[in-house]
């Protein structure tokens, strides 16, 4: 019976050392290549969306002046993905959450986006965009567009998303991160795409001229420049305008 207990107690022993190991192991380190691959395109000033003297700097290896040294729990791909930045801080491993949207090359830097910490930075210290509707550009910050139209008069919660409805002038907007990602505009409003004056009543023929498309894509994206999008899968009911562009 001693036997046994001895050996329950050793079993039990072992099995608490692994347990207490675990946490150090948790967080999944991304491997290094695949951090600089990411790092080459963050190089630069970042600006606050919502505030523009707000800046953050990546410069090599550092950020803000401080080694980042790893990536953690990384999800997602290519320009699009989350993840924990680790930085040394007088001696201390300091965590930050970053979370990246149409990363890219800076030779194009409309509409990416970097969220360190729950806010919101992009490449230009003055917005970068094509087209608007009514005075409201992707990329532009909600209070920008309550200041500019007042409140919505509805609004609706979807998971990371808030819908701002305008339904007196038929628009809605897509907001996340705090900035207009979507304006969908309705047949029985009066907005319009304001660089060519087109709307739900406009022909597919109109927009494929204003716009260079050699056919226009009734179930997906139709790429018009400067990582914008235009969408017809509710026309001639609605359109949008988007940054998404799956």
């Amino acid at each position: 019976m001693k036997v046994i207990r001895n050996l329950f107690m050793g079993l039990f022993c072992i099995g608490f050392t692994f347990l207490t190991v675990i946490p150090s192991a948790s967080a999944a380190r991304t491997p290094i290549q695949y951090m600089m691959k990411r790092m080459n395109y963050m190089q630069g000033t970042w600006y606050g969306v919502e505030n523009p003297y707000d800046t953050v700097t990546f410069n090599g290896g550092l950020f803000n002046g401080k080694q980042i040294v790893g990536f953690e729990n990384l999800a997602g791909g290519g320009g699009d993905f989350g993840c924990t930045m680790v930085v040394q801080q007088d001696g201390e491993e300091r965590n930050i959450a970053l979370n990246a949207q149409n990363l890219g090359s800076a030779d194009n830097p409309y509409h990416q986006y970097l969220r360190i910490n729950n806010i919101l930075y992009t490449r230009s210290q003055t917005p970068l965009y094509g087209e608007s509707v009514g005075g409201i550009f992707l990329g532009m910050p909600v209070a920008q567009v309550v200041e500019l139209y007042g409140q919505p008069d509805l609004t609706e919660k979807q998971r990371s998303r808030v819908i701002y409805a305008y339904t007196k002038l038929g628009m809605m907007l897509d907001i996340r991160d705090r900035i207009v990602q979507q304006i969908r505009i309705f047949s029985l409003g009066d907005r319009k795409l304001d660089t060519t004056l087109l709307d739900c009543n406009s022909s597919l023929d109109e927009f494929k001229e204003a716009y260079g498309l050699s056919e226009v894509n009734m179930r997906g994206a139709n790429s018009i420049g400067k990582e914008e999008y235009l969408w017809f899968n509710e026309y001639p009911q609605s359109i949008a305008l988007s940054l998404y562009w799956n």
